[in-house]
């Protein structure tokens, strides 16, 4: 049997609060923190990653033509992440944890199954509320293209998570707090 482990990992939607809670986490439990956001390039140009032609992609195409070659990465930066952070709480991003690709998918699955605290910040159970709440701070409200629907519609950070935890109207210490709580049930 895999042994278990207690690193958190917060994962969620853009601007749902994961890195201010993971600040949060940080300061109360005494453990450092790491944003994938922060460092998933640097894993990324390890496999070849062209930032100039990333660059066209997002100026031809915009942000989904750019979502897509990142994806091609995602996996091997989530795996090096875990790997090189143990100890950490780590903010995954936004979208290190959605992937559209079953093998993709299935690589991240494996990389997350030791781990007993990947916990998924959503600001309401209903992904409309959630959608809506998040495009007042996004300003993505009614954009054709709004990653924040993908990211909630997707079936990949409820299959990765394996606490939900509910943010709107909520302090990001009292988010914490429950998380504190959760992880002290479930450990």
């Amino acid at each position: 049997m895999q042994e278990l482990i207690d690193d958190i990992i917060l994962i969620g939607p853009v601007a749902v609060g994961k890195t201010v809670v993971a600040r949060c986490l940080s300061d109360r439990l005494g453990k450092p923190l790491i944003s994938m956001d922060e460092v998933r390039i640097g894993y990324y140009c390890e496999l070849g990653y062209d930032a100039d032609l990333a660059q066209s992609l997002y100026e031809k195409d915009g942000a989904a033509s750019l979502w897509c070659y990142w994806k091609a990465f995602d996996p091997y930066s989530v795996e090096q992440i875990l790997a090189d952070y143990r100890g950490y709480i780590i903010d995954m991003g936004g979208g290190s944890s959605v992937h559209e690709h079953d093998d993709q998918l299935e690589r991240v699955k494996r990389a997350l199954a030791p781990y007993r605290n990947v916990i998924l910040l959503l600001p309401y159970a209903d992904k409309d509320a959630s959608l809506a709440f998040l495009d007042k701070r996004t300003g993505w409200g009614g954009k054709e293209r709004n990653i924040n629907r993908t990211l909630l519609e997707h079936r990949s950070n409820y299959e990765l998570a394996t606490i939900t935890v509910y943010t709107a109207e909520r302090s990001p210490e009292k988010i914490a707090d429950e998380i504190v709580e959760l992880i002290q049930v479930s450990g």
